[in-house]
């Protein structure tokens, strides 16, 4: 008997030994696959962010185009209809100004340049071609957009547009665009730009090298900036040993003196190196183990089934409260919680810059009273449909509670273009509400203030945006304003504050 126990208790013993081996290898492969498939999507998402900020840069470039396309034919109009003037006096000095441009150069038939506010006047004009190709465009307004493209570590240099000008006393106009204000990046600045935004666990790193010098052109913030790869001396060491490296598929590096999973990706014209710690794959093992040795037992399948029951329960109400602690029910869009957390952390950026903007529907509670909710809520479902089409994806948008909406424009914007997407608001709202415009004077009040980095906080561009919501309200509602500043939040509330803001501005005016 004591034999058959014994033999019993070994045979127990090498099964359990032999299944915490299986167990074992299993849970370590399971844990390098999911590793290797975080680190990949990690190098998606990466490159998804790198093709979306080319995209926002390219839209970017397009709308300064267009911005300066509009300034060069001004700067035409006032020249041509007041040359004389201008060529006598330090006219064109006083235009370059109104124009926030850094150049304005006059070029006459002969090539030459006639009148300009830097030292070229006298001076043969530099491109001849591309004035010659102006000049004989058979479109009226013919013109030409020259914009560097620099290398890959630079910023452009240049960025100018040429009119042409049917004035006898000159052939056509440039103006140079100040570069240093256009906010254009170099393609390093848009990869270093993009590695600040990932995020990333503290034990998962992320970095770019550049694949024709080796060099590190930056990592992941919240990680070691001091980077060293064993068995790289130099930037090419570093370049032939990558080159040597198979891509998409998980590899072991020693980096810092550590090991760490990795998973290299050659896109465009740098490599990107994703890398996960062996702590974090090896990271909690041994309790795992553990649990599964547990599971070995009779009751292994019932528990296994009421955890994997009560797992998916769990997720199904996490999911649903993430839902409902983010979002508004009726409308859809952010609810005051989650709009407050995107902007909080928007502005925690070095660099902000955008505008928020706040929505108040004027005279809605007449729609509640004699229309009744329903059909106030149907109105609030169709102004939420407004805004989605008045404003980009990109843009976040919120209703703050009851008739009360807000939009953060998280990307500069010029104030025409601010100007431009308001009124197109008002005249959209007018259109919607219909009948209601008529009978309830129903209509919407909208407050801006710009986000430049002046106010740092959410709470103190919130209270300059309701403050502009007050004085657009007190001075006839149905219209907007844009605050810049000149309205404290104090103040807001003091009519006779509003009264003389407003004095000023047509004064100005």
């Amino acid at each position: 008997m004591k034999k058959l126990y014994r033999r019993l208790a070994v045979t127990l013993a090498l099964s359990t030994l032999f299944i915490a081996i299986l167990f074992t290898i299993s849970l370590y492969g399971r844990s390098k696959a999911e590793s290797n498939h975080y680190l990949n999507q990690l190098l998606e998402s990466e490159i998804t962010n790198i093709e979306n900020t080319v995209a926002d840069q390219k839209e970017r470039e397009e709308i300064l185009k267009e911005d300066y396309l509009n300034r060069a034919w001004g700067v035409e109009y006032i020249v041509s209809h007041d040359f004389k003037n201008i060529s006598r006096s330090n006219g064109l000095v006083l235009l370059k100004e109104l124009m926030e441009v850094s150049n304005i150069s006059v070029i006459d038939y002969s090539g030459t340049i006639s009148l300009c506010t830097d030292d070229s006047t006298g001076k043969l004009y530099e491109n001849q071609e591309e004035l010659q190709t102006v000049l004989h465009s058979e479109e009226d307004k013919a013109y030409v957009f020259c914009v560097d493209r620099p290398q890959f570590s630079q910023r452009p240099a240049y960025f100018y547009v040429l009119v042409k000008s049917n004035s006898p006393y000159y052939a056509a106009i440039r103006i140079d665009a100040d570069v240093s204000r256009l906010g254009l990046m170099s393609r390093e600045e848009l990869i270093q730009y993009t590695l600040r935004q990932a995020t990333t666990e503290y034990d998962t790193s992320m970095l770019a090298v550049d694949q024709e010098s080796g060099r590190i052109l930056g990592i992941t913030e919240n990680n070691h900036q001091e980077f060293h790869m064993e068995g790289t001396q130099s930037q090419q060491d570093m370049l032939q040993f990558l080159d040597s490296m198979p891509t998409r598929e998980p590899v072991l590096l020693k980096i810092n003196d550590q090991y760490w999973q990795s998973v290299i990706c050659r896109y465009e014209d740098i490599y990107l190196i994703a890398s996960s710690s062996m702590d974090k794959v090896f990271g909690n093992m041994a309790q795992t183990l553990l649990e599964g040795l547990f599971g070995i037992c009779i009751i292994s399948l019932l528990t296994g089934l009421l955890v994997h029951y009560h797992i998916i329960r769990m997720q199904k109400e996490l999911s649903l409260a993430k839902a409902e602690a983010r979002y508004d029910k009726l409308t859809g869009l952010y609810n005051r919680n989650g709009f407050e957390q995107y902007a909080e952390q928007f502005l925690t950026q070095d660099q902000t810059a955008g505008a928020l903007i706040l929505f108040d529907l004027d005279n809605f509670k007449k729609i509640n009273d004699f229309e009744g909710h329903p059909e106030g809520d149907q109105i609030l479902k169709k102004f939420a449909q407004c805004l989605n089409a008045c404003f980009r994806k990109s843009d976040c948008i919120g209703r703050l509670g009851g008739d009360e909406f807000v939009v953060l424009i998280p990307n500069l914007i010029p104030e025409e273009i601010l100007v431009e997407k308001l009124e197109n608001v008002l005249y959209e709202v007018r259109k919607m509400l219909n009948g209601y415009y008529e009978k309830y004077d129903t209509s919407v009040s909208i407050g801006a203030v710009p986000v430049d980095g002046t106010i740092k906080t959410y709470a103190g561009l919130y209270q300059c945006a309701d403050a502009a919501l007050y004085a657009a309200k007190y001075m006839g509602k149905n219209q907007y304003y844009i605050n810049h500043g000149e309205i404290p939040y104090a103040q807001a509330k003091s009519k006779t504050n509003i009264r003389k803001e407003k004095q000023n501005r047509e004064k100005s005016v």
